[in-house]
């Protein structure tokens, strides 16, 4: 949950120097001023399997799972996510899907579950949800591609 601190036009100044006061006085008198502390979110690493059998729905859906993980990248709660496959193959021929691998940001397990299970490969079956594996994670080293 987000904490928020508004600063209004009767704040007690004590302890402030003049022009600090100055300053937040002018802040104030524009109308209520919020400032906002990010909730105390947390790194998950999120390993799901596709169920047996699952490859041509996957291939039929991605395009709305896809347009829903970039509105979470955007969003912040998506750091990086990726399908996982069986094996490497040739460009242009059909990837041996086998799940998605992830890393998410929330304040809890729980937080990621409820975000998660919205999405289209959880509502249609594709991601194993039964065997999902939401793991504390700490990202120590980072390359952009």
């Amino acid at each position: 949950m987000e904490q928020s601190l508004v600063i209004s036009k009767n704040l007690s100044l004590g302890g402030c120097t003049r022009s600090m006061a100055q300053a937040v006085r002018a802040v104030a008198r524009t109308g209520a001023f919020v400032a906002s502390a990010p909730s105390k979110t947390s790194e998950w690493l999120v390993i799901l399997a596709d169920k047996p059998g699952v490859l041509e729905r996957r291939l039929q859906i991605r395009p709305t799972h896809s347009k829903n993980f970039v509105e979470l990248h955007k969003s912040g709660f998506v750091s990086w996510a990726g399908p996982v496959f069986k094996e490497h193959v040739e460009k242009g021929k059909t990837k041996p899907f086998i799940g998605s691998v992830m890393v998410v940001n929330a304040v809890d397990r729980e937080a990621v579950r409820a975000t998660l299970e919205k999405d289209i490969f959880v509502t249609e079956g594709i991601w194993d949800w039964a065997r999902v594996q939401i793991l504390p994670f700490k990202t120590m080293v980072r390359r952009l591609a």
